[in-house]
């Protein structure tokens, strides 16, 4: 960012651009993690149990991290999220994967409580009203989420059927 805009050789212009260079990237991992506060919000202190037998999930770049690690050795991410583009920009789009479809947990407790943070975070709305689903032949996963309080659209492909007006889906 300075190397371009700087052709001072100056130490203190230096000083300068490394010092706003931090401050960005700061601002970049705090992003991340009220992203992550906003996905496990409600989970604190709280066993959250694995749905059969995961695999694992790999995120990759800067605005990817994981949400859930697995306890069997070696330690590996059973649920992550991320930013689309590598962009901390508040209008990137957020996609959130899990290893075990269990984890769209419909029966109450911790995982109830992450699969519906998700929907939430991925649909970047305050409130699940505000938020419109399409779920992908899953009746059961539709009506929890109505019954949550988001609007939900029952569609039976993706992306045949997808209409971006439709805010996430769930498949």
């Amino acid at each position: 960012m300075c190397s371009k805009s700087v052709s001072s050789s100056s130490p203190l212009v230096w000083l300068v651009c490394i010092v706003l260079t931090l401050v960005a990237g700061a601002t970049s991992r705090a992003d991340l993690a009220a992203d992550y506060q906003a996905l496990i919000s409600g989970t604190a202190g709280q066993v959250i149990a694995s749905p059969g037998t995961p695999g694992s999930v790999a995120m990759f770049g800067t605005a990817a991290f994981p949400v859930l690690l697995g306890t069997a050795s070696p330690v590996q991410a059973v649920m992550g999220a991320g930013r689309y583009g590598d962009s901390y920009a508040s209008t990137a789009a957020r996609a959130v994967a899990t290893a075990h479809t269990g984890f769209f947990d419909t029966a109450g407790g911790a995982r109830s409580t992450l699969f519906t943070n998700s929907v939430l975070w991925a649909g970047k709305q305050a409130t699940p009203a505000a938020t419109t689903v399409a779920v992908v032949s899953n009746t059961t996963v539709k009506d929890y989420l109505t019954a949550q309080g988001y609007t939900t659209t029952a569609v039976t492909s993706f992306p045949a059927q997808w209409d971006p007006k439709l805010g996430i889906h769930v498949t």
